[in-house]
């Protein structure tokens, strides 16, 4: 159900074309070529493999959208959890 939603919901989302643009699909390959593991398993000894390369700094917070310093390649659960974290925290900021 979380999938589907999730699917529908970026159908709107202005990234929605960013993410599927050819420059960002070459920089996930190589930097998933050059990064394989997941960054918040492999410290706790887990040998993950990373499926998805993650701004540390999300595009809708200002982080820079190819800078590999804000890149890291997770898992998908690691990438899930931290999504998830950072989603309650925008539902808990005070609109401005």
């Amino acid at each position: 159900m979380h999938r589907i939603y999730g699917r529908a919901r970026r159908w709107f989302d202005e990234e929605r074309t960013f993410y599927a643009s050819t420059a960002w699909r070459a920089v996930r390959e190589t930097f998933l070529h050059a990064h394989p593991l997941c960054c918040r398993c492999e410290p706790d000894g887990r040998l993950t493999q990373a499926r998805v390369v993650d701004h540390v700094t999300p595009i809708k917070d200002g982080g820079a959208r190819f800078e590999w310093s804000n890149l890291q390649a997770l898992c998908v659960s690691c990438h899930n959890a931290k999504t998830g974290r950072e989603s309650a925290q925008r539902l808990r900021k005070p609109s401005a």
